[in-house]
């Protein structure tokens, strides 16, 4: 019954979208990044860099749950089944986010960066 309400179909499809292709890369792996990073005692722009150097890795991971999780949710789900079902996912998605990202992740340092606190180190000695 509910694959047959194409405007329903539609507004899944628009939820799905926002959800997935503006919420998660632009709000919450930023968040997720700034969070662990602050928790780790590192500065914000390292965070941000390793936001954008993990985003498609995070992005294919997060798509390949989270897309099929919610078109079921949507649209084969009880009313009442629905945040117990996504509750479930969320907490199989935060298991493998955390086997993904929860050590320590260092960054490569291109000249440029590595040379920063050596002039900032100098200009401080004189």
């Amino acid at each position: 019954e509910k694959l047959a309400d194409k405007a329903g179909q539609a507004a899944v499809l628009k939820q799905v979208g926002l959800d997935q292709f503006v919420h998660h890369p632009f709000f919450l792996f930023p968040a997720f990044y700034q969070v662990k990073e602050f928790i780790e005692g590192g500065r914000p722009v390292d965070a941000f860099r390793k936001y954008r150097k993990n985003l498609a890795e995070d992005l294919q991971v997060c798509w390949s749950i989270w897309v099929p999780a919610f078109l079921v949710n949507f649209s084969f789900c009880p009313t009442w089944m629905r945040v117990p079902f996504v509750a479930a996912v969320s907490f199989g998605f935060t298991i493998i986010l955390s086997t993904m990202r929860g050590a320590k992740e260092t960054l490569e340092e291109t000249a440029g960066e590595a040379a920063e606190p050596v002039v900032a180190a100098a200009l401080a000695e004189a």
